[in-house]
């Protein structure tokens, strides 16, 4: 699937910081999305400035904190991912 991705590296509240490639939650495909989250999943109430993103490295939803951000974002970058 074609999706617009981003890079980034932020703070994590240990101190260590992380490098992610990503995918925003509003750039999947719907039918992507009904694959990986449960009809029954709660709706999770995130602090201001922390985003549910896909991690394309770990193909698992993480979070990115804008807050904490080191250097820039890059992207969007059109890129062909593998749906699994």
């Amino acid at each position: 699937m074609r999706v617009k991705t981003y890079n980034g590296t932020f703070t994590k509240t240990s101190g260590e910081n992380r490098t992610m490639s990503f995918v925003r939650i509003g750039d999947l495909p719907a039918k992507f999305l009904a694959g990986k989250v449960s009809s029954n999943a709660k709706t999770r109430k995130y602090n201001e400035g922390v985003e549910l993103v896909w991690d394309i490295v770990s193909k698992n939803f993480r979070t990115f904190n804008h807050n904490t951000v080191v250097g820039a974002v890059s992207g969007p970058q059109e890129m062909e991912i593998i749906a699994e």
